[in-house]
C-alpha cells in the first residue's frame, strides 16, 4: 500500500503460495480486505486497518474462503467459500471428486447489524402490523434503510466501524445452491458473480461460464450474460461490460429484481478502432517488462545466482538489430536461458505468420506404379473411429476403398505420375474430398468415393505406434504384461492413461513407457494409482469378486524412458 500524501510504502501481506488478486478497499478507503494461502493449502480472507497497521483473519481456519467483497453499506464483508462436501463419484473407479463446492456468505461488521437474509416481513407467521418493523415499533428503522444504500453519496462514505471481536462466529449464509462461483462483486440491490460448470482436463465443460446476479430483496439468483469469458462490473454493480466467447463484448443492464436482467444488450462495437504504433520501441517496452517480471517473480531471488542486471545489459545492445517479433522472442529466449531453469517459455506475438492451406487427408499413404503411371493406395492406418481424435477417414462405414486401389482422380482432377496427390487435396477446410477410384490401374469398373478428411494426421501415426508396442510387448509376454504410453503429462497422458490402465489392471504386469513424454502436472495423480497393492479380496456367489482396492497396480511396475 503506497500513502498518496507521503508515497509512504506498507506491506500489507505476503502470499507464500500465489499472487494475492483479490484485495478490495472498503467504501471509507480505512480497511483492506484479501485473501491468503495458508499452510495447509487453504486460503482466509483477512481485513487489514489503515489505522493500526495490523491485519486480521475473519473466517476459520480450517476453511477456504476467497473473493472478499464489501457491502456499499458498509455493514457487512461478503465472500466466498468452499462448504459443501458431498462429492462426485467416478463412472469408472470407486473414487470422488468435489464439485459445485462454492457457496456465498458474509459476516456482520458490527455485533449490532442485522441480517438480510434472516426472516423475511412477508413470510408466514409474521404477526406485525403494517409499518411495525422486526422489533415492534411503529416506524421503521430508517436509518438501517439507509445502510441499505437508499440513501445519498454522503451517507454511503460514512466511517465504517468494525468489532473483530467474535467476528467470525457472526458469519451468514446467503440463500442460495452451492455451485461453482467465482469473482464475486457486492451492490445495494444484487450479488453478482461467475457460475461455471465443473472443470474438465482436455475438453469444455458442460455448462458455460456465465455473470449472475442474486436479488437481495428477492432471495433469486436470474442470469446476466451467458457463454462469458471475462467481465467487470461498473463501480454501483448495476451494469456488467463481459468479452462472450464470440469475441463479441457487450455492455448489459443487470436490471431490477423485479423486471430481471435485461436481454437487450448493447454490444460494443471496435469498429474503425486504429493506434499509432512503432514497433521497435514496442519491441524495447516488451523486453523491458519481461527482464522487471522475471525479477520481480521469479522463484527464488538470488536468479540462480546470476547477476540479472548484468544479464539485462549483456542482450540489450542485441534490440539494435531486432527486425521482427521473431527476432525478438528470440534474443529474450537466449536471455532467460542463462537462468538455466524449466518451463520457461515464450510464444507468440504479431509473428505475421502466413495462413497455411487446407489439405484434405486421408489417413493413408500413396506409392506411385511405375509401370502403370498411376498412383495407388500404400497403407490406410487403422485408426478407432469410435473417437472422433483417432477416426481414420478411409475406414469409416460407407466409404469403399481398400489399400491395393488406385486413385484416379482427386476433387475432379485426373491425378498421374508427375503430380503430387497431395497438390490435388489442397481444398475448402472440412469439405468432403471426392476420388475417383479403381482396383485396376486401366480404372475399369470405377467408382467415386467420398470421406470427411483430416487436417493432421499426427494422431493416427501415433496410435499406431502405441498399437505396435503394446502388440510386441503382449506377444513377448506371453500375454502376462501391459502396455501404456503417455505423450506427456497433460491432457493427453491422462486421457491414455484413463483409456488403457483400468483394461490392463488385472495383468501380472506393466510396461509404462514415457518416451519422448513431453511434460506437464499429471504425475501424483498416475504415481497414486500406479503405487496402489492389494489390501484384500471380495467374493460372492454371483460374481468373480475383486480386489480390494478395486483399481489397484499390476504386480510389477516397469518404466521406459529416453532422458
Amino acid at each position: 500500500m503506497i500513502e498518496v500524501a507521503t508515497k509512504r510504502r506498507v506491506t500489507v501481506a505476503r502470499d507464500p503460495a500465489d499472487l494475492t488478486q483479490d484485495y478490495r478497499w472498503s467504501p471509507d478507503g480505512q480497511f483492506l480486505s484479501y485473501s491468503l494461502n495458508e499452510a495447509n493449502g487453504f486460503s482466509g480472507v483477512y481485513i487489514w486497518s489503515a489505522a493500526d497497521g495490523k491485519s486480521r483473519r475473519i473466517t476459520p481456519q480450517f476453511f477456504s474462503a476467497h473473493s472478499p467483497a464489501w457491502a456499499p453499506n458498509g455493514e457487512l464483508l461478503y465472500f466466498l467459500s468452499e462448504r459443501e462436501y458431498q462429492p462426485l463419484l467416478s463412472t469408472i473407479e470407486f473414487d470422488f471428486a468435489t464439485d459445485r463446492q462454492t457457496g456465498i456468505f458474509a459476516v456482520t461488521l458490527r455485533k449490532g447489524a442485522k441480517n438480510p437474509f434472516g426472516i423475511r416481513d412477508d413470510e408466514p407467521g409474521d404477526g406485525r402490523k403494517d409499518g411495525q418493523d422486526a422489533d415492534g415499533d411503529k416506524d421503521v428503522d430508517k436509518e438501517h434503510d439507509k445502510r441499505r444504500g437508499k440513501n445519498s453519496e454522503s451517507v454511503k462514505r460514512r466511517p465504517i466501524e468494525i468489532e473483530f471481536e467474535g467476528i467470525e462466529q457472526r458469519a451468514i449464509r446467503v440463500p442460495l445452491e452451492p455451485d461453482n462461483l467465482a469473482n464475486l462483486e457486492a451492490g445495494d440491490e444484487s450479488l453478482l458473480y461467475q457460475r461455471s460448470g465443473a472443470p474438465y482436463y482436455g475438453r469444455d465443460s458442460g455448462v458455460k461460464a456465465g455473470v449472475m446476479a442474486y436479488s437481495i430483496k428477492d432471495r433469486e439468483a436470474k442470469p446476466v450474460a451467458e457463454d462469458v469469458v471475462a467481465w467487470s462490473a461498473t463501480a454501483d454493480r448495476k451494469h456488467v461490460l463481459a468479452q462472450l466467447s464470440s469475441k463479441e463484448i457487450k455492455y448489459f443492464d443487470v436490471g431490477t429484481p423485479s423486471k430481471g436482467p435485461s436481454e437487450d444488450a448493447k454490444t460494443v462495437s471496435l469498429a474503425g478502432l486504429a493506434t499509432t504504433r512503432i514497433p521497435a520501441a514496442e519491441w524495447r517496452e516488451i523486453f523491458a517488462e519481461v527482464w522487471r517480471r522475471y525479477r520481480d517473480y521469479f522463484y527464488v531471488e538470488n536468479m540462480h545466482g546470476y547477476d540479472w542486471q548484468a544479464l539485462r545489459a549483456k542482450y540489450r545492445p542485441l534490440l539494435d538489430f531486432v527486425g521482427s517479433r521473431a527476432d525478438l522472442n528470440y534474443v529474450i529466449a537466449e536471455m532467460i536461458s542463462e537462468l538455466t531453469v524449466q518451463h520457461a517459455y515464450i510464444e507468440g506475438g504479431d509473428l505475421g505468420l502466413p495462413k497455411r492451406p487446407f489439405v484434405a487427408l486421408p489417413g493413408a499413404r500413396f506409392e506411385l506404379d511405375a509401370k502403370s503411371g498411376r498412383y495407388r493406395i500404400a497403407k490406410i492406418f487403422a485408426g478407432q473411429n469410435e473417437e472422433e481424435r483417432y477416426r481414420s477417414p478411409l475406414t469409416e462405414v460407407g466409404v469403399d476403398v481398400h489399400v491395393g486401389d488406385y486413385v484416379l482422380a482427386i476433387n475432379g482432377r485426373e491425378l498421374k505420375a508427375g503430380t503430387d496427390p497431395y497438390e490435388l487435396l489442397q481444398a475448402a477446410p472440412n469439405q468432403p474430398a471426392e476420388w475417383r477410384v479403381s482396383a485396376a490401374a486401366d480404372g475399369k469398373a470405377a467408382r467415386t468415393i467420398r470421406y470427411q478428411p483430416l487436417a493432421s494426421e499426427n494422431s493416427l501415426l501415433y496410435l499406431a505406434w502405441a498399437a505396435e508396442n503394446r502388440a510386441r510387448v503382449d506377444r513377448m509376454s506371453l500375454g502376462r504384461l501391459g502396455y501404456i504410453h503417455l505423450p506427456d503429462m497433460g491432457e493427453a497422458g491422462i486421457r491414455e492413461f484413463i483409456k488403457w490402465w483400468y483394461p490392463q489392471v488385472r495383468k501380472e504386469g506393466l510396461v509404462v513407457d514415457v518416451r519422448d513424454n513431453a511434460g506437464g502436472n499429471i504425475s501424483q495423480l498416475l504415481i497414486e494409482r500406479l503405487a496402489r497393492t492389494l489390501r484384500g479380496y471380495q467374493l460372492c456367489p454371483q460374481s468373480r469378486g475383486g480386489g480390494y482396492l478395486s483399481s489397484r497396480r499390476a504386480a510389477r511396475t516397469e518404466s521406459g524412458v529416453d532422458q
